[in-house]
Order: C-alpha cells, then structure tokens, then sequence
C-alpha cells in the first residue's frame, strides 16, 4: 500500500455532465483539465465486509481552458469519504505540497457519484500547461536605453539560437531566445514553483564610456517571478558594462506548477460479503483523460481478481507484511467518458447452508438418542470438573512497521524494475516511479536509523 507514502508529487475522468448531474445541479466543468498519473490503493477487510480505497489523482492543466480551480472526482454509490490525511475528517481530501506537506480542503459529493473540492486558497490556482507569456526585458543607463523581447511557454523545450549582430554607438540589451520552456519533474512533494535558468541575455556597450544599466522585466502574468542572474550565479538588477564591451546574463524564470496531487480516501461497503460463492465489482467512471493508472488491489488469499475496461493485472503474489494477495494493476491512456472495473471474486468448495442444515440433523439425532438411553437409565447425569476460561485478549489492529514499509518498497522496486525490462512500463514511466520509490525508501530508511 501507498497509503502511508508521501509520494508526490496527482491521482477524476469526464462523462459529460449531463451523465452525473441533475439539471438543479452545476455545471461539471473538466475540459480544462487531464490526469496523467492516477494511483489506486484497495484494501479488502477480514471479513470481506468492506474496501478500504485510496486514490492519488495528479491533475494537469492542459492550457486549452482557464483552470477556475475546482477540482472533480468519480467515486462509486455508496462510497464514504474520509481523509485520512486529514485525521479522518469526513468529506475532506488533501493536495501535497512541496517537502511532503498536506493542504486539507473540502471534498463534498455533488450528487451520488461526484464529488468536487477546491484545493487551492482563493485566487491561487495552478497555471495551465502550454501557458505562455511574452516577457520584457529593459535597460536603462545614464545616456542609453534599450529593450528585448522573450517567448516562455510552460511545459516547452527552451529554443535557443546565436546572439545578433550589433550595430550602432549606445547601450543594446539582445538576446539568442527563441523561446523559454519551464519544465518538471514528477517526484516526491510536486514542487509549487518551475524554474529554468538560461544564459540567454547580451548587454552589449558600444558607447566611448562605461555605463552602468539597471535591468527590468516586464508582462509578467501574475504568479511568476523573472530574476536576472550574473557570471557567478549572484541575483543582480544592474549591471557594469565597459566600453566597447559585453556582459553576458542568466535569465532566472519562475512559474507556477501545473501538476496537482490530490489524495482521496473513501470506504466501500460490500453487499453479500457473507455469501459463500459471490463478487464484487469495484468500477469507475473517467471524468478526465487519463495517461497511466496503476492500482495495488490487497485481498484475502482464498479470493481473486479480474478487469475489464482498459485495465490489466501485470503480477500477483502474496504479501506477507499485509497477509493479502498482491495484484498489481495498470492501464494506460483511458479517455474521458470509458469505464472501467476490477471485480473480487470468492466461493467456497462446499455449500454453506446444506453444511448448516446437515449439522442440525445430527445434533437433533444425537439429543433423541440420549433422551431415549437416558430414560431407559442407560446414562444419567455426570459432573465435569469445570475449567478455567482460557483469557481472550483483544487483537490490536495491523499496524506497518518501518521494516515492513523497507520491505514492501524494495519488493516495488524490484517489480518495477523487471516491468520495465521486460516491456511492460514505459521508459518515462519506469524513471518516475522509480524515483518515487527510491525516495521513499531513504525516508524510511532514515526512520529506522533514528530508532536504532
């Protein structure tokens, strides 16, 4: 289980509204967003009763719509939802934040399916993917001034070329830009901030004296910073030009990021638990486009699993830390509007009830035949010695220990890694999950070291 990963850095899906919502209901606006990872944790009880379910959902703005900062997400009927990130508060869910800390915010159904939340405080939403800015870069000195223009695009390859040819006596601010990208990692705690910092900015003095020019930026959108950096890598706002010379500068650029984590947790109840032959289909409706799913499905060793929908076991094997089955299971680019289920299915070799109804039988033959021996004087009444009650001690709830969590991480890595080897996970996917792991395993690491 991941449950007790701090794992970042989103894992909602998007039938149209009309599909989910009645027509007193608001509007499900989605189109803004897609999912490109969502990771699914399942738990099954002892008693088959009920699933315990967490979901990592990382949303993403694809930059085709203004993000207004609510945030939808699927459940099944019935499903209950309490955060277990937030002390199991009812209704809440949590976004990661950068160094693994947790934001709790509201997480509410909006009818039986959907619930929706907004993660952010207000007018604090993430940017968009492919968000893009043209950006202003100015100098001034005693005697000159001059000016450049910057492309950046969130998301982009920064495009770079040669510096131009500069002609003329005065102060000339150029640049080989062609456009600016600022690119992220997926990795434990999403950084709030992506940055990129390039050698990209020429000031360039033609005049017969020095000059000295202070430096602005300019058509910022709100949220991003703009720093101008020099040779050795110190913040600087103006700088010393000799005549007849050339200062090269870093642009340092800051946007925000566009990858949300949220973590939802709700419980299942399971209808027919008891029976001695039944299933119980776990499904799911995409609000979002989603690019890979992964789910760890924990389940008691009698029970087994199956999928449909786009969704595929990849490996199974006993837990021993968890004493369940361990199906690992993922999908890859589900589109908005497809479902899919994982379904548990258990029987039991014998029937139940003719069990129940064949014992009932022998017990009455047996209490005939001693009333009957009993009256004929055959047996009569005897005193057992009684015995002491053995003491019932409570079993305390499973808990993971830190050796146990070492375990379940490098038995992931491991996992992966042969995945990867063997085809089944993409090289992109494979590095980030991996990484994910690794860092994981040093948290935990660390902790039993702090124990010792």
């Amino acid at each position: 289980m991941r449950g007790w990963l701090i794992i970042i850095l989103a894992f909602g899906l998007v039938l149209g509204p009309a599909a989910f919502s009645s027509a007193e209901d608001p509007p499900i606006s989605t189109e803004a967003l897609t999912v490109d990872h969502r990771w699914i944790d399942i738990f099954q009880s002892d008693d088959r009763g009920s699933l315990e379910v967490i979901e990592y959902i990382f949303y993403n703005n694809t930059g085709t719509d203004t993000f207004n900062g609510t945030v939808y997400a699927w459940v099944p009927t019935g499903a209950d939802v309490i955060s277990t990130c937030c002390g199991n508060a009812p209704n809440m869910a949590c976004r990661m934040k950068e160094g693994g800390y947790m934001l709790c915010f509201d997480m509410e159904h909006l009818d039986e399916n959907i619930v929706h939340g907004v993660p952010f405080e207000p007018s604090t939403f993430m940017s968009y993917f492919e968000q893009s800015a043209t950006i202003t870069i100015s100098g001034t000195s005693q005697n000159y001034s001059d000016s450049s223009s910057i492309e950046v695009t969130v998301g982009r390859e920064s495009t770079l070329g040669t510096y131009p040819e500069i002609t003329g006596e005065g102060i000339h601010i150029t640049t080989r830009a062609v456009e600016l990208g600022a690119l992220a990692t997926i990795q434990a705690g999403m950084p709030e901030k992506l940055a990129i910092i390039q050698p990209v900015l020429n000031v360039t003095n033609n005049a017969t004296t020095n000059e000295t020019v202070e430096l602005e930026i300019s058509g910022l959108p709100e949220g991003w910073n703009g720093l101008f950096l020099n040779e050795t890598g110190n913040t600087v706002d103006n700088v010393t030009v000799l005549s007849n010379e050339s200062r090269i500068l870093y642009l340092h650029m800051q946007v925000p990021s566009y990858i949300l984590e949220v973590q939802l947790n709700y419980f299942l109840s399971v209808e027919g638990y008891d029976e001695p032959n039944g299933s119980f289909v776990f499904g799911k409706e995409f609000l979002y486009d989603n690019g890979f799913i992964e789910s760890y499905v924990l389940i008691l060793p009698d029970d087994n699993l199956t999928t449909s929908g786009g969704l595929r076991i990849i490996t199974n094997e006993w837990s021993e830390a968890d004493e369940r089955m361990w199906f690992v299971v993922v999908g890859t680019d589900i589109e908005a509007g497809e479902s899919a289920t994982m379904t548990i299915l258990w029987e039991s070799p014998l029937d139940l009830a003719l069990i129940a109804l064949v014992a009932v039988v022998i017990v009455l033959s047996i209490l005939i035949v001693f009333l009957l021996m009993r009256k004929k004087g055959m047996i009569g009444p005897k005193v057992e010695k009684e015995e002491d009650e053995p003491e019932v001690k409570a079993k305390p709830d499973k808990e993971l220990s830190l050796e146990e969590k070492k375990r379940t991480l490098l038995l992931a890595m491991k996992r992966l890694k042969k995945d990867h080897e063997e085809g089944r996970v993409p090289d992109d996917v494979y590095e980030e999950l991996h990484a994910n792991y690794k860092k994981s395993a040093i948290e935990v690491l660390k902790q039993i070291d702090e124990q010792k």
